[in-house]
């Protein structure tokens, strides 16, 4: 599962935001819950900037990724174990209770 999907922002959670994010916002909360079926919208763009700012709240695990060309797929990622041949550091989990404290203390 995505990192990003463990985390739901909720009507509630534009509060105190900039009049012009939370307008802006509402196309998401009207349109998300018929994509993923679920009451709120993920803020994709928002967890990489949190990344930089608190690392420590995500958890990282080295895997090996390879580019693979099949005919019927064109530049698909292959994710699999650590082998030590072209091994990176991915974001595989986020602490969403923490992640919660930090923005609620950010914009409340």
């Amino acid at each position: 599962m995505e990192v990003c999907r463990k985390v739901l922002f909720t009507e509630d959670d534009l509060e105190g935001l900039d009049d012009w994010f939370r307008v802006s916002s509402f196309s998401w909360l009207w349109i998300s819950p018929f994509v993923t079926g679920r009451l709120g919208f993920h803020p994709w763009d928002l967890l990489p900037a949190i990344f930089v700012e608190f690392p420590k709240i995500f958890k990282i695990s080295k895997v090996s990724m390879k580019l693979v060309n099949l005919p019927w797929q064109k530049g698909h990622i292959h994710i699999s174990n650590a082998t030590g041949e072209n091994d990176i550091d991915v974001v595989v989990d986020i602490d969403v209770a923490l992640f919660r404290q930090l923005y609620d203390k950010t914009f409340s």
